[in-house]
């Protein structure tokens, strides 16, 4: 097999994208995601053949990263020849045409917006479904309006500027339910300080000590945090925090109390 892997974006048009196949398997989440909104806008003008179908497009795919597919890894799009592929909980699209496989993120060019994307938050946030709030860390507001589930890590720095303002998120209605994610994974130390927060006896302090740099004394106890954790990957979360609001929206990263509000439809005074 060719120690090089050639994407033709067109026949007509002289564009190509080159990658190393050690590149494709270490770098899957960062391929040609261009030339991959490029090649929807063709499908429409009939550029693009039909694939080879998903039997193929899944033993391409397989090769390619060395490992197996879930069975309903791979799905059909409303764009001809263009599949989803859900690998390692991350969002692609694909293309498979005559031996060419091209693999990236798509974007709908009329809405502006990324596709991967879209199917990523609303994977994300049936995975914040599947968690019980009574296995969650909840900051209660004193009077609810609405609730954001937050994945979150102890020793993310971000995690821990989004948790200085839980406050005055509270304050104006907006109940935070912690879920683990503990970005290291499971036995890390993130993990383990993780676990010793749920397993404390009073989980809010120790987790507002932990996030302030505080170091507790290990606990354990049976506790969700590797089940969060798992789902969270499985749903597609790739980084700390990620928001989940109780209408399905998803926010990923730290945005300030003041804004975040404004965005949700509560008042921050």
């Amino acid at each position: 097999m060719p120690g090089n892997v050639t994407f033709p974006v067109s026949d007509n048009r002289n564009l190509k994208t080159v990658v190393t196949r050690t590149e494709i398997r270490g770098s899957f989440m960062k391929l040609i995601s261009i030339a991959l909104a490029i090649l929807i806008g063709l499908t429409q003008t009939g550029a693009i053949l039909a694939d080879d179908g998903k039997s193929e497009l899944r033993a391409a795919v397989e090769s390619l990263i060395g490992d197996q597919l879930s069975d309903d890894a791979i799905s059909e799009t409303q764009t001809p020849g263009l599949y989803v592929v859900f690998i390692r909980g991350a969002v692609y699209h694909a293309i498979l045409r005559d031996g060419v496989l091209l693999v990236g993120e798509a974007f709908d060019l009329e809405k502006g917006i990324s596709l991967n994307d879209e199917i990523t938050n609303r994977s994300v946030s049936q995975a914040a479904l599947r968690l019980s709030e009574r296995d969650m860390i909840v900051f209660p507001a004193a009077e609810p309006k609405r609730y954001v589930v937050v994945f979150t890590d102890i020793d993310c720095q971000y995690c821990r500027r989004f948790h200085q303002e839980v406050p005055a998120l509270t304050a104006a209605g907006l109940e935070v339910r912690y879920a683990a994610f503990p970005r290291s994974g499971v036995g890390t130390s993130s993990y383990d300080k993780y676990v010793t927060v749920w397993c404390s006896e009073d989980p809010l302090q120790a987790m507002t000590q932990a996030k302030s740099g505080i170091v507790l004394a290990p606990q354990n106890c049976t506790n969700p945090v590797a089940e969060q954790y798992q789902v969270g990957v499985d749903g597609g979360v790739r980084g700390t925090p990620t928001l989940v609001f109780d209408d399905g929206t998803v926010i990923g990263g730290y945005v300030p109390a003041e804004q975040l509000l404004e965005r949700i439809g509560l008042s921050s005074s």
